[in-house]
């Protein structure tokens, strides 16, 4: 997914996944302090600075969604988002719940707007199944998968209101491995 990204928006970092790029980084020193969550409201702003349209992936190396992070840094974040609206922003969350519930109360003015897409990690059936069917009830404008990294395979699942789909392994020495049919099965199971 990050190759299809303009550019990378969020004003805080932390809590990757303990298999992520975002832990491998930080094990080669990219991120020193590690991924304990840090505000950085200074950044909210950024997206007025981009005059062209961009693509944004939010929080790419942590998750919007973390329970350390404050309802009212969200809406903050959503706030600009609403209103810098030239840009195409990708919100990934593994904590759909949290964005549903959010969702239904202060984030509400930010659900039918076309231009933020509402994403969950569906890495397998346990723990990506039970998010995508999350994902489904929430009242958003576009919704998109992240199938990336695939752990197996999914089977035949519901799509009604994906827009997007990304299907993909993970890279680099140490990652767990992804088989070519559960990439064929989940891509003819896409194009139904």
């Amino acid at each position: 997914m990050v190759k299809m990204i303009s550019v990378r928006y969020g004003a805080w970092s932390g809590a990757g996944c303990s298999v992520s790029v975002s832990v491998r980084l930080v094990r080669r020193r990219a991120f020193e302090k590690g991924f304990d969550v840090r505000l950085a409201p200074w950044k909210l702003l950024e997206p007025f600075q981009w005059t062209s349209s961009k693509r944004v992936i939010v929080n790419s190396m942590s998750d919007l969604f973390h329970d350390d992070v404050s309802d009212r840094f969200i809406v903050a974040t959503f706030e600009v988002m609403a209103v810098v609206n030239w840009h195409t922003y990708q919100i990934l969350t593994k904590r759909p719940e949290r964005m549903q519930k959010l969702l239904k109360n202060d984030l509400e003015f930010a659900a039918g707007l076309p231009h933020i897409w509402w994403g969950v990690t569906v890495e397998d059936k346990k723990h990506g199944l039970p998010r995508l069917n999350c994902l489904q009830q929430c009242d958003v404008a576009k919704r998109f998968l992240s199938c990336e990294p695939l752990l197996e395979d999914i089977g035949t699942v519901c799509l009604d209101g994906i827009n997007w789909v990304i299907v993909g392994g993970e890279s680099g020495r140490g990652t767990r491995p992804v088989s070519r049919e559960w990439i064929v099965s989940s891509r003819s199971v896409h194009l139904r």
